[in-house]
């Protein structure tokens, strides 16, 4: 009885041990990972999808500054000697320089004259300033510092006779985009003149449009 006894109480301590070994190794076991990585959105060439970038922030979505323009522009080469308002119609290409705003353009158009018929005038003009691209939305201000440099022609008793005329001066104003590239403009110009021995200082409005 005593020996039977002793079997029971060491078979009970052997099995308890066994229960304790697999309750520890099952315990060490690392979780299953439930933080799993999205997969990539799959193209339907099969390479992942690209993402979309967007405009900077408070830049119009394509539009970068004007490239060229169409303009009219009026101001006054007024004197003693008769001369009056002077129209012109005008084209200007722009160096892709995004904040700095510089290129050239020619005007052609007529000055009027009290005292004769009108005088035909030829310019070219050379530009550099700054545009604000940014937080305004579709408007685009600028400012910029001009050179000019051109010809009037005009007729004394018959005889066609021409004189140059530089000047050179400063530009504010601000272009609106309305869709894609396309944009008109507005802007205000201080300039001084000398042609002919004379000075003049004038006060200009050029009306634009252009891509």
């Amino acid at each position: 009885m005593t020996r039977w006894k002793s079997f029971f109480c060491a078979l009970s301590l052997s099995l308890g041990t066994l229960t304790a070994s697999v309750n520890g190794g099952a315990a060490q076991q690392p979780a299953p990972a439930t933080n799993r990585p999205a997969p990539a959105t799959v193209g339907a060439a099969g390479t992942a999808a690209p993402t979309r970038r967007t405009a900077k922030s408070g830049e119009p979505a394509g539009f970068r500054g004007p490239r060229v323009e169409l303009s009219y522009r009026l101001y006054s080469l007024r004197d003693y000697l008769g001369g009056r308002s002077v129209h012109t119609g005008g084209f200007a290409g722009f160096l892709p320089t995004r904040f700095v705003r510089a290129g050239g353009g020619v005007e052609a158009g007529v000055r009027n004259h009290e005292f004769g018929e009108r005088q035909g005038l030829v310019s070219g003009n050379l530009f550099v300033g700054y545009q604000h691209l940014r937080n305004l939305g579709p408007v685009v201000p600028y400012l910029c510092v001009l050179g000019e440099l051109g010809i009037v022609v005009q007729k004394r008793f018959h005889t066609p006779q021409s004189n140059s005329f530089r000047g050179a001066g400063v530009e504010l104003g601000a272009d609106v985009n309305l869709v894609r590239s396309l944009y008109v403009g507005l802007g205000l110009s201080f300039m001084l003149y000398t042609m002919d021995g004379l000075a003049y200082d004038t006060f200009g409005l050029r009306l634009s449009i252009g891509l």
